[in-house]
């Protein structure tokens, strides 16, 4: 993958849920990793990466506390 390159994709954020996203452009790259932006993905999709990230991230103050 190279900063600028556009791709889609398919996510598994928790088993067996799986998201697919139509368009997604690469913003940074560092060794096997990489950020994308989403571009192009229909209602269900990104309602279901916000609900996936939002339960994420309340986990993790969790462990902070």
């Amino acid at each position: 993958m190279r900063v600028g390159q556009t791709c889609s994709l398919c996510v598994t954020v928790s088993n067996p849920k799986r998201v697919f996203v139509v368009a997604g452009l690469v913003r940074w790259v560092r060794g096997e990793e990489y950020g994308i932006e989403t571009i192009v993905a229909n209602g269900a999709t990104q309602a279901r990466m916000v609900d996936y990230f939002r339960h994420r991230t309340q986990e993790r103050m969790q462990y902070v506390s």
